[in-house]
């Protein structure tokens, strides 16, 4: 904050000279007026009858804004007059309140300009506002404890997704709710809805636990509430879109613990459902993609964009995969060696390339050749090798 402060002093002994009128209405080179004084003449002022505005008048808001600044504080007023452009400042009045200004609690003046008051408890427990910005909201936060929002006699509401009594249960989970309408209904545990009301839907429902069911995949299976004990059937129990051992509920399955990814032969040897580079085992590994190309796998993101290699698993290749987009190499075309031309712009022209190495050529003499990157290493060919 004691920053902040000296950026404001300093500006503020800055900004206390634009309202010196002392050479008021003395034209411009033009024979242009400066009508308030502020060193800004005809069109360039948004408003030439108040010397707190002009282009640059907020500097924290950007110097080339036309705004109020009534109380030099560096940001523009947020409801100036008409043409001249909004700022940030919800009191232009007071130096003291702006943008992230420090807040001084409970005394009804909003100084950092978020909309509202800080607190130094939760006094308002039925608003959905984090009065004491405590990341706690209304009754999760001890300080409602007392209060008659939160002392509910059970749960009032059965369709919110909320535990209003705190007790633990959730909407028709929970007991107060059984006998209601909606509450009524059995939970069917493949058809993708919440029959029963309590926002939870198939394999995320108890109710569904041991039943047969479909996942999001479209595979059969056994609901299993919560927790993934069946690593092997290829069937997310859980409801939590991770089947198998691509679950962590599976991590100390002794199958799965056993299992290790063979990245080179198209098939998902440890039962994650991740197949050679789109396995993060085999990130760093040498495998081979779908066009038969090799090269090194880099799990998630296609680092290597000139390999001819589709190293992410993703089935797109260098330059064509996002992934490259705005890479170096894929922003300029490959180098061409035989045509005296900076073809990727890299600043270096055929032999001279280092991405010609190798490949034939054709010097400025016309006599053909294989490029060698630097030095010249074959001295009877009559050919400038190296550029």
């Amino acid at each position: 904050m004691l920053g902040k402060s000296l950026i404001f002093l300093f500006a503020l002994s800055c900004t206390n000279q634009k309202t010196d009128t002392s050479e008021e209405n003395e034209p411009s080179e033009e024979g242009l007026l400066d009508l308030d004084g502020d060193g800004f003449f005809g069109q360039d002022d948004c408003d030439d009858d108040d010397a707190n505005t002009f282009p640059g008048a907020a500097e924290y808001e950007g110097f080339d804004d036309c705004m109020t600044d009534l109380d030099n504080d560096g940001f523009g007023d947020i409801s100036p007059n008409s043409g001249v452009e909004s700022g940030t400042d919800c009191d232009d009045t007071d130096n003291g309140i702006y943008p992230d200004a420090e807040e001084i609690a409970e005394d009804g003046i909003d100084q950092d300009c978020n909309g509202f008051d800080v607190y130094n408890s939760e006094v308002n427990c039925d608003d959905l506002v984090d009065d004491d910005l405590d990341q706690l909201i209304d009754c999760e936060d001890p300080d409602c404890n007392n209060d008659d929002a939160c002392n509910f006699t059970g749960e009032d509401n059965c369709n919110d997704g909320l535990d209003n009594d705190d007790d633990g249960s959730t909407d028709c989970n929970d007991d107060d709710c059984w006998n209601l309408p909606e509450c009524q209904a059995t939970e069917t545990c493949a058809n993708g809805t919440d029959d029963d009301g309590d926002n939870q839907i198939d394999c995320e429902d108890q109710d569904c636990n041991g039943i047969v069911s479909i996942d999001a995949y479209g595979m059969p299976g056994f609901c299993e509430y919560a927790v993934e004990s069946n690593c092997q059937d290829g069937f997310d129990n859980d409801a939590d879109t991770l089947s198998d051992c691509s679950d962590p509920d599976c991590a100390n399955n002794a199958i799965c613990a056993s299992l290790s990814e063979d990245c080179t032969n198209a098939l998902d040897d440890d039962s994650d459902f991740l197949i050679d580079c789109l396995d993060n085992d085999c990130d760093g590994i040498i495998s081979v993609d779908l066009a038969g190309n090799a090269g090194f796998c880099e799990f998630a993101i296609e680092l290597d964009c000139t390999d001819f290699f589709d190293n992410d698993g993703d089935g797109i290749i260098d330059c064509s995969d996002p992934d490259c987009t705005n890479t170096q190499d894929c922003l300029n075309p490959p180098e061409n060696c035989a045509n005296s031309l900076d073809d990727d712009a890299d600043g270096a022209i055929d032999c001279v390339d280092a991405d010609c190495d190798g490949i034939i050529s054709v010097d400025p003499t016309g006599n053909a050749g294989f490029c060698e990157f630097a030095i010249e290493l074959d001295c009877t060919d009559f050919f400038d090798n190296d550029g």
